[in-house]
């Protein structure tokens, strides 16, 4: 486990350029937790959004604040400015608002049970990484980091997540 300074804001590490990537907001635990999970092998950046609330007379419910700057940090390893950005996390987290109800906001789709939950969520991240092919990718996130030769269909997904289950 890498030696890291409770007391220091920022966390200057080396890692390799071939290190684990992530952008964050600002907010202040990351700067320590993400180096220690990751054992200091990550090339970690946070964008820190300073908003401007309305006054109160102003302000309607779900409307967002405006953004007054945009500062990013270098937090540990090698990161490249220019690739200093939540865009990919925040598309992500829009496409599992828009395909699973239990996410949205003022719902009535929930689990009755947190297994059930975790199974419908694990469907979810499984699909959306093997089967669902990307407009800008022309392919799905598993066959683009190599991780599967080909894009999977919902049949074999299925079939992988039950043997999965049986060992």
């Amino acid at each position: 486990m890498a030696n890291i300074p409770k007391s220091s804001p920022t966390v200057s590490m080396p890692a390799s350029p071939d290190a684990r990537r992530s952008f964050r907001d600002g907010f202040a635990p990351y700067t320590s937790v993400i180096p220690k999970t990751w054992d200091g092998e990550v090339n970690f950046a946070q964008i820190v959004k300073t908003l401007i609330t309305p006054p109160k007379k102003e302000q309607q419910k779900y409307y967002p604040a405006a953004i007054m700057r945009v500062e990013t940090k270098e937090v540990c390893g090698e990161v490249e400015r220019s690739e200093i950005g939540t865009s990919r996390m925040e598309r992500f987290n829009l496409s599992s608002r828009m395909h699973v109800r239990r996410l949205t906001r003022l719902t009535n789709a929930h689990s009755k049970t947190m297994a059930n939950h975790k199974a419908m969520l694990a469907l979810w991240f499984a699909f959306y990484k093997f089967c669902l092919k990307h407009m800008t990718l022309k392919t799905t996130l598993a066959v683009a980091a190599g991780i599967a030769s080909e894009p999977w269909s919902l049949e074999r997904l299925l079939t992988e997540a039950l043997k999965t289950i049986a060992a």
